[in-house]
């Protein structure tokens, strides 16, 4: 009798087991490749053109790259120093401060200054921002179009979408990144709403509620135009599915949406009184009656680059055969199924909707309805406009399901065929192709100097505050914008930021310590005599001070608005502190209570 070794293999009987998890993994590799690496890899290549002016270290010549440059800039000199959600600019206004975040979506500027603390140059970092906000909008494009009507379609998109010839503008001359990097989103939000309120995967519920959230904090007003797409798109799919549930969930994700970001948009909407936004209103470049476009720029045709024009800037368009590939789902009305043509039919008048608000003769709704006129640009309703319309151009490739299996089978595979090897190579060359010359825009040398010091410099040099056009949200309480040396000096020499330098105090008295951070300070004092504090920054509502721990009343000076407090005679502890004012605490729980829901 032969005994086994010790070390001989054993027989087991899980050998089967064994094999079946190797084919499990190399088909689970298998499915991602195809579902997710050769779109993701394809779409890269394709993308390629439409990125490439972005490729540089400098920027183009957008009139509002600067801008956004400096709300970055801002944004990660706050975060170096932990104040994490800067609703006050505290550097911002000639360094008195600016309410800009408690108005402005701050999503982007968050973008490129993480993009900046991880170590790109500023150049770099804005630039990335764009092209991220670019691709991520087409990949969303391709995964919803996909969902809706078929791989081939999915490509179209996405195509469609990042070739847009109004998205080139937003990016290359406009340089608007906050509304530019806005573009990724509204493909996300409603394949999210799409998948959650037909199909109720409940995880999508999480993915709508907080894309929509992210769209309104990276640029509210390209979230309002977009809101009339939404809904009619739950009301339709409602009525698909004769089931009064699918509203109810496209409303909770909607509600819940709102609810994470209330912290930001219910005091931007509650606090306009405290600012002056007729600062921007009032002039005539901002009011949407010289704004319109004529349907000559909005069908614009494909265009030539001149490079002998001093400013050679294209049209403002929805474009002339991006138009006419939209359309192109009419001429296969038949083969469309049901659910498909009631979604052509609403992505059809909604493009009709959007592009006829951009065109002189909507003037009475502009005129009437009360929201409109803060849009400012009527042509900015070609947002939304070239989204539905590359999603129209994706419907092309939906055919119409039957119940004779034999013959849908021949003529679904049939017309893959054609699609991919003809239909699809020619839509992507006419999209690429015909909007090209909106993708060749000048560069410009960007700022060398990129410190705060140097944006207080630049603000007054260009007479702008707080890197908006007019200084709409200065205070409504400064008549006169204040010049105060000391504060001058303090940024100069690169150290704190003293606020109530001691030279402003009466005779005798004299600061013992003083610990000044972005939007606070404690200061410990002694003075023979009570007097009146000015303290250098603007005053907002949320501004608190306390003396000793008792709360001191706060008042801005007149006329330049100042932060101003009583200070008895004695030796005090003072703290001065901008915070959340009733209201806003008030928002901070609803949008914390709707975190905890989801």
């Amino acid at each position: 009798m032969t005994r086994t070794p010790h070390h001989a293999p054993r027989n087991t009987k899980h050998a089967p087991r064994l094999t079946f998890d190797v084919s499990r993994f190399t088909s689970h590799v298998s499915r991602i490749t195809s579902r997710f690496l050769l779109p993701v890899s394809s779409l890269l290549l394709l993308s390629i053109p439409a990125i490439q002016p972005l490729l540089t270290t400098d920027f183009t010549c957008g009139y509002d790259n600067t801008f956004h440059l400096w709300r970055a800039v801002e944004v990660a000199n706050c975060l170096r120093q932990g104040y994490l959600y800067p609703r006050l600019a505290p550097d911002m206004a000639h360094g008195y401060g600016f309410l800009l975040f408690n108005f402005v979506s701050p999503g982007s500027a968050y973008i490129a200054a993480l993009l900046n603390l991880l170590g790109l140059s500023w150049p770099l970092a804005i630039n990335t921002a764009f092209i991220l906000g670019m691709l991520l909008g087409g990949f969303f494009a391709f995964v919803l179009a996909r969902d809706l009507f078929g791989p081939t379609a999915g490509f179209v998109a996405a195509v469609a979408y990042v070739y847009a010839p109004f998205q080139a503008y937003d990016v290359f001359y406009r340089g608007s990144l906050s509304e530019s990097f806005a573009w990724a989103f509204p493909p996300l939000v409603l394949w999210a709403v799409h998948r959650w309120s037909v199909r109720a995967e409940r995880r999508f519920l999480l993915l709508a509620a907080f894309s929509l959230a992210g769209l309104i904090l990276t640029h509210n007003l390209f979230a309002f135009l977009f809101a009339p797409l939404l809904a009619g798109w739950v009301l339709v799919e409602g009525y698909l599915a004769r089931d009064w549930r699918v509203i109810g969930r496209g409303a909770l994700a909607g509600l819940l949406g709102l609810g994470l970001c209330t912290f930001f948009w219910l005091p931007g909407l509650t606090e306009r009184g405290w600012v002056q936004t007729d600062r921007l209103l009032g002039t005539w470049v901002f009011d949407y009656r010289n704004n319109f476009l004529d349907l000559r720029q909005l069908l614009a045709p494909p265009r030539a680059v001149d490079p002998t024009l001093i400013n050679d800037w294209p049209p403002k368009a929805l474009g002339l055969l991006p138009t006419l590939v939209a359309l192109l789902p009419l001429t296969r009305w038949r083969r469309l199924d049901r659910p498909t043509r009631y979604r052509v039919a609403l992505l059809l008048v909604s493009t009709i909707g959007f592009a006829l608000l951009t065109l002189p003769l909507s003037h009475p709704l502009w005129d009437h309805l009360p929201l409109l006129p803060y849009v400012q640009f009527p042509w900015r309703f070609l947002g939304p406009a070239a989204f539905c319309s590359a999603l129209l151009a994706a419907a092309t490739f939906r055919t119409r399901t039957t119940h004779h299996a034999p013959r849908m089978t021949f003529d679904v595979s049939r017309f893959t065929f054609y699609a991919s090897r003809f239909t699809l190579p020619a839509l992507t060359v006419i999209l690429i192709l015909g909007s090209l010359g909106w993708f060749y825009p000048r560069h410009c040398p960007t700022p060398k100097d990129t410190s705060i010091p140097a944006m207080i410099a630049w603000e007054r040099a260009t007479h702008t505050l707080g890197a908006t056009a007019k200084g709409e949200y200065l205070p409504v309480w400064v008549h006169r914008m204040p010049e105060d040396p000391a504060l001058d000096a303090a940024y100069t020499a690169g150290g704190p930021i003293v606020r109530l330098p001691p030279e402003s105090l009466p005779e005798g008295a004299r600061v013992l310590s003083a610990d000044y951070g972005p939007v606070d300070a404690t200061i410990v004092l002694e003075t023979p005599a009570p007097f009146r504090a000015r303290y250098l920054a603007f005053y907002y509502p949320g501004w608190r001070v306390t003396v000793d721990g008792e709360p001191a009343p706060v008042a801005p000076t007149d006329p330049d608005g100042l932060i101003s407090f009583d200070v008895p005679a004695g030796r005090h502890t003072i703290r001065v502190r901008f915070g959340e004012t009733p209201l806003r605490l008030f928002a901070d729980a609803i949008s914390i209570f709707s975190l905890l829901i989801l």
